[in-house]
């Protein structure tokens, strides 16, 4: 069959899991891809136009999209970061919202061409908080897209310091959490607070309270857990300053009301509140993934509320039985 000079095109549409729209034009060879990705929550759209050929492509990709708010997407990128280093092949990253970008130094570490996923296989990491074999290290020799929440340490914690030079937070987003912290800090001391030990309280109430995550089995703590693990950071370290930030503030306030060295912060954006707790020195963690995030940052003492599933419920089965899989062996739980 011959084909003539003048353009063609070509239209195919995948409806099931993966929507795909080729448009190829055999004069300049030019692929424009609109991807859009549905499976268990996760929308992905990409849009890119790239010139390519047709040459056999020898590199395999891990392709992950990034979902939810600022905690779960540091979740996919250092996991999916670490599987793809595991298994050496290169990462991409479908970046809708791109949170990440905004927020981080993170150019390098990842593709952003959907279009290198178009004929990926795909995975799936079932369980949100355990260890999957199957997405630890990838044995296929293709293309992969990773599906899952991918929310354990182990899956990228034997590349943490390449991960922390990526997740430097971009200029503008330090700046004002040091201005932040240094105003909250002098209004309190005045300018004698240097010699201050800072240490974070997170603290997330908000939806877990809501009824349908209550019956999923999410729990927030007590105060008498907050007053237990304070009382574990004054036994270790001296001139404590606690530095509490929280999505409910009328409750946080009555909750350390009387405490002559606690601050609670006034809630600014996700990234400069992360920022901030970055610059502190150990952390109280409560529940969530913004949480575990903050503690990962400062990397200090860090003490975590340890019953944090309703026994039996279906959130407790999303974990391995110890929860050994998202909470770091060091880590001091009560």
């Amino acid at each position: 069959m011959f084909i003539r000079k003048q353009q063609v095109f070509l239209l195919l549409t995948f409806t099931v899991c993966v929507g795909v729209i080729i448009v190829i034009n055999t004069q300049h060879m030019n692929l424009i891809f609109q991807t859009e990705v549905h499976q268990r929550g996760f929308i992905r759209y990409v849009n890119n136009s790239i010139k390519t050929s047709y040459m056999p492509n020898k590199i395999h990709y891990v392709c992950a999209g990034t979902t939810g708010r600022l905690g779960n997407q540091l979740y996919v990128f250092a996991s999916s970061y670490g599987i793809a280093k595991r298994s050496g092949m290169k990462l991409v990253v479908g970046l809708n919202p791109d949170t990440l970008s905004q927020t981080f130094q993170i150019e390098g570490a990842f593709e952003t061409d959907w279009g290198l996923c178009e004929a990926s296989k795909f995975i799936n990491a079932n369980k949100c908080c355990q260890v999957a074999n199957q997405v630890y290290k990838v044995r296929l020799n293709s293309t992969v897209h990773i599906f899952g929440y991918l929310q354990s340490y182990k899956y990228f914690t034997e590349y943490n310091e390449e991960i922390r030079k990526y997740l430097t937070f971009k200029d503008p987003i330090l700046r004002t959490a040091k201005t932040k912290l240094n105003t909250l800090l002098t209004k309190k001391y005045g300018k004698n607070y240097r010699n201050r030990t800072l240490i974070g309280i997170h603290i997330r109430r908000g939806d877990y309270l809501r009824k349908g995550k209550q019956q999923f089995g999410y729990k927030v703590p007590s105060e008498d857990y907050f007053y237990k693990a304070q009382q574990y950071m004054e036994k270790r370290y001296k001139n404590i300053t606690y530095l509490a930030c929280s999505n409910d503030i009328i409750w946080t306030k009555n909750t350390f009301r009387g405490q002559r060295d606690v601050i609670v912060v006034p809630t600014g954006s996700a990234a400069v509140d992360l920022a901030l707790l970055s610059l502190l020195h150990h952390m109280i963690m409560s529940v969530g993934t913004y949480g575990f995030w903050a503690a990962w940052f400062i990397n200090g003492t860090t003490v975590y509320y340890k019953n944090f599933t309703l026994p039996n419920s279906d959130f407790a089965r999303e974990f391995d039985k110890d929860k050994l899989d998202a909470i770091p062996p060091h880590w001091i739980g009560f």
